[in-house]
């Protein structure tokens, strides 16, 4: 499986159901990946990324406590499958000579390494397959990277043009998830 690098480009929170857009986002920034996650996700996400202090440990905080103290380290988060129109990732720990690979949600591994340096890769047939190409500018990815994570969409200053181009790219995400789900029902 060959691996592509991929970042977080930005959480888009929609406001409804407490929903958020995660976008990722490929190096070379050609394509970008949309993929929804709950608000319990978006705000462990958002936490990690601008450093927000928690009065009490939340999930994410206990397990890396837990993953140091038993002397491993995160190396790397890998989105490695698409299934029935959900993301599956696995994280990779490693404890002297001994290497873990752990099945998760992208969401709560990107929680265990956002606003770090970890490395975050996704197998490029799930890009070829669910990506989209990027329709963003590199002033539109600088903006929706550098905004503060409080800031809803409609205080980035974002230009019609801008508004137009995520609208279509959250579209079209939709629209895909659709047609699969209509097309490959989840099993009861």
């Amino acid at each position: 499986m060959k691996l592509i690098p991929i970042k977080i480009m930005s959480l888009i929170e929609l406001g409804l159901q407490g929903n958020s857009i995660l976008l990722l986002l490929d190096k070379a920034n050609e394509r970008v990946l949309p993929i929804n996650i709950g608000w319990p996700e978006t705000r462990a996400i958002i936490m990690a990324i601008e450093k927000i202090a928690s009065p009490r440990p939340l999930t994410h905080h206990i397990l890396n406590e837990i993953i140091n103290r038993l002397g491993a380290k995160i190396d790397q988060v890998v989105i490695d499958d698409l299934k029935k129109n959900t993301f599956h990732a696995k994280l990779y720990l490693s404890k002297k000579l001994q290497k873990i690979i752990i099945d998760c949600r992208p969401s709560d591994a990107l929680a265990l390494i956002a606003g770090t340096e970890k490395p975050l890769f996704i197998a490029d047939w799930i890009m070829e397959k669910a990506a989209q190409s990027n329709p963003l500018t590199p002033e539109d990815i600088k903006k929706l990277g550098a905004r503060n994570a409080k800031q809803t969409l409609k205080e980035l200053e974002l230009t019609e043009t801008d508004i137009k181009n995520l609208s279509a790219l959250l579209e079209t995400a939709r629209q895909r998830e659709k047609k699969e789900t209509n097309e490959d029902p989840p099993s009861v």
